[in-house]
């Protein structure tokens, strides 16, 4: 994600601290049915602690850790659905990067989080998995590969909530609403304001059939700009398949087990 602001960074920091003081969303409660074994021990990212408000930040392939800022709708938004019939609310955590959306859906009281990133390189410089509480879970795949597995499996467990940490259409948007989620279920994803344009976003909350529950295209007074979906034919930056050539795992500093 890459935040573009023409203010200054000591009134963003401030600002930003003001909005967050004010509004803080009082603490989750862990939902009632769920194993009480799921919360043992606390999911934590290195990356969560940096504070990074900033105008200057590059989104430089997939080791970049986002502006403070872009994770305030996440914090207040990305929460379990009163709607949904789950007992134990489920989350899905696509371009979970270094852990930083995943420790905020942590905070929120999911207890069983899949996090999805097409490279591990982030996630494994921020996040000890020899401490991962046994709800959490990382599968690197892009988001093409990981609904066509989806699909594919016998009794898909369908998700609580989808959370979407890059830019995409509308109509991936809806794919993964009615793909993804459980009846009740909530997506929370960056779509471009027009099909095929990559440079304005709104954040907007979809429940199952697409319907638009809520829209933001700014943070606080701050348009954001997400990094695109790169596996969209007609993808543009630095992430597209046209700037990073054939070796895609040099290019993405890609890196599996």
């Amino acid at each position: 994600m890459r935040l573009d602001d023409p203010t200054s960074l000591s009134r963003r920091r401030a600002a930003s601290a003001a909005l967050i003081s004010l509004l803080a969303p009082p603490p989750r409660v862990l939902h009632a049915a769920c194993p009480p074994e799921l919360s043992a021990g606390e999911f934590k990212s290195t990356g969560f602690a940096r504070p990074n408000y900033s105008s200057s930040i590059q989104a430089s392939r997939d080791t970049n850790i986002s502006p403070l800022e872009a994770y305030d709708v996440i914090a207040f938004k990305a929460e379990p659905p009163t709607s949904s019939s789950s007992a134990c609310p489920r989350a899905l955590d696509l371009g979970a990067g270094a852990g930083v959306s995943t420790q905020l859906l942590w905070k929120n009281g999911f207890r069983r989080i899949t996090a999805v990133d097409i490279s591990r390189t982030a996630w494994d410089d921020n996040v000890d998995e020899a401490k991962l509480p046994p709800g959490v879970t990382f599968t690197q795949a892009n988001d093409n590969a990981f609904l066509d597995s989806f699909r594919a499996a016998a009794a898909p467990e369908p998700f609580d909530l989808v959370l979407v940490n890059y830019a995409i259409n509308e109509n991936k948007a809806l794919e993964f609403a009615q793909t993804l989620l459980a009846e009740g279920g909530q997506l929370l994803a960056p779509v471009n304001q027009q099909r095929d344009f990559w440079f304005a976003q709104e954040f907007r909350l979809m429940d199952r059939s697409g319907s638009v529950l809520w829209r933001q295209a700014e943070v606080g007074t701050w348009a954001v700009t997400f990094q695109p979906d790169f596996t969209a034919p007609n993808c543009q930056g630095q992430w597209c398949p046209q700037f990073r050539g054939a070796d895609s795992l040099s290019t993405l500093n890609l890196k599996g087990r």
